[in-house]
């Protein structure tokens, strides 16, 4: 049984025209027309559970009764970087921890070593192992997308021509083939595709807006195919992922790591236990994960979507404040978290975009380009925020696209993490709601349970 309320977060991030946002603020500013939408869905939503859900309606209602107690926090860094202070927790099996800052700003970054049991990571990757781990879910659907024809054909040659200067040369074929097809390609695959295809059709080394169209598409899907099946260091992600619950869940490790978390971040036990479930991940050798945001609003293909929580209802962005990264193994060699734009103000989504970026964000070749990054560590846990705080609403606030990161390749040995999200909206009553529907459904699950 489920609760039939549409909980999408009807927060519209829309393009200048409609939103803004002043380089170095950490509140949103929205345009009236957006807030006064987002009001008037809420609203629907609001009326649809007061009148079909009213357990669900006085729960929100009591929640809502007492918002001034509701506030996100970021954790404060030492004024030196690589400090500790020690943490005491209260009714726990780890009874103090040791937060230490790698970053101060441009990611707010921690390290706690030991924040997990020895025994605790070999249970975490037990219970992924049991749930059955399976190929992460982008390469299945880069590998449809490569060989979906009209994705193909749909691609102009002005994509192509970076420079303007009526040629699509090996370099700028190489960053469309990363770009739309995520495949990292090297210079003699790059020409192998040309000649196979026909795309070079006079062999000038170049694909000028005449020969853009004569290209063979089935020769080019099976040589892509071909090298993201043999070859999956060009791929952005190559990795195998399950999902294990910890809201619902009467597992005692697990609500044991929960409640640790809630102590060390101060952040209200309902944003903690109302959240996505836990990730876990295991990396092969080769395995990596090249860099991109943990975040969906306001950067990539879904800017301009609302932001939405746990009822994926149609299109939307989660919108993710804080991240926690378990690493559940040692890693013989490679396997780093790297953050290749740490330390650098002001970026813009152009710069995101830009040739240089692209080419090292491609952490699977240039990990050692990232000036921070962290080792894997077993029972070692690293936070960040990808979110700043809107000192207007003590809420969600801006995004800190500082925080861009991704796994290094794997050399040698397995390298184990989990993921541990914290989802939070630009409003608080809208994560309010979503709590109150959640907390219905565990209800439910547990009378379930119980006949």
């Amino acid at each position: 049984m489920e609760i039939m309320i549409s909980i999408v977060i009807f927060l519209y991030i829309v393009p200048s025209k409609m939103y803004s946002r002043r380089l170095g603020y950490k509140g949103v500013i929205m345009h009236p027309e957006v807030e006064q939408r987002m009001a008037d869905d809420f609203a629907d939503h609001l009326k649809e559970t007061k009148e079909f859900h009213k357990d669900v309606y006085e729960t929100y209602r009591i929640l809502h009764n007492h918002t001034d107690k509701f506030k996100l926090k970021r954790l404060k860094p030492s004024k030196v970087v690589g400090e500790k202070r020690k943490i005491t927790l209260k009714n726990n099996r780890k009874k103090e921890l040791h937060l230490q800052t790698l970053s101060r700003k441009q990611p707010l970054l921690f390290q706690i070593d030991d924040f997990l049991f020895s025994d605790e990571c070999e249970y975490l990757k037990e219970l992924a192992m049991n749930s059955g781990l399976e190929k992460s879910e982008i390469l299945e659907d880069e590998l449809g997308a490569v060989s979906n024809y009209g994705i193909i054909g749909e691609i102009g040659f002005e994509e192509c021509d970076l420079d303007k200067d009526k040629k699509c040369n090996t370099s700028e074929l190489g960053l469309l083939f990363q770009k739309e097809y995520d495949a990292r390609l090297n210079q003699l695959v790059i020409f192998e595709i040309m000649k196979k295809t026909l795309w070079d059709f006079n062999l000038d080394g170049f694909i000028s807006p005449w020969e853009w169209n004569l290209k063979n598409l089935t020769t080019l899907v099976h040589i892509l195919q071909n090298q993201k099946q043999s070859n999956p260091m060009i791929r952005s992600r190559f990795s195998h992922q399950t999902w294990l619950q910890q809201t619902s869940s009467k597992d005692k490790i697990l609500k044991s790591i929960q409640d640790r978390l809630y102590q060390v971040t101060r952040l209200p036990k309902a944003i903690i236990q109302n959240n996505e479930d836990l990730q876990v991940v295991k990396y092969t050798p080769g395995g990596h994960y090249d860099c991109h945001m943990d975040t969906g609003a306001g950067f990539g293909k879904n800017s301009y979507l609302p932001c939405c929580h746990l009822k994926m209802d149609g299109e939307c962005n989660v919108c993710r404040f804080m991240t926690v990264l378990y690493y559940l193994s040692d890693v013989e060699q490679g396997g780093e978290t790297a953050f290749p734009i740490a330390g650098q103000k002001n970026i813009t989504r152009n710069d995101l975009n830009s040739k240089p970026f692209e080419h090292y964000c491609s952490l699977s070749a240039h990990c050692h380009k990232s000036k921070l990054k962290v080792q894997p560590k077993k029972g070692r846990a690293i936070i960040w925020y990808n979110h700043y705080i809107d000192p207007r609403t003590d809420w969600l606030g801006a995004m800190d696209r500082s925080s861009m990161h991704g796994g290094c390749a794997v050399h040698k040995g397995v390298k184990w993490i989990a993921n541990n999200w914290i989802d939070a909206a630009h409003l608080k009553k809208h994560d309010m709601l979503s709590w109150a529907i959640q907390e219905k459904e565990r209800k439910i699950q547990r009378d379930q349970k119980e006949t």
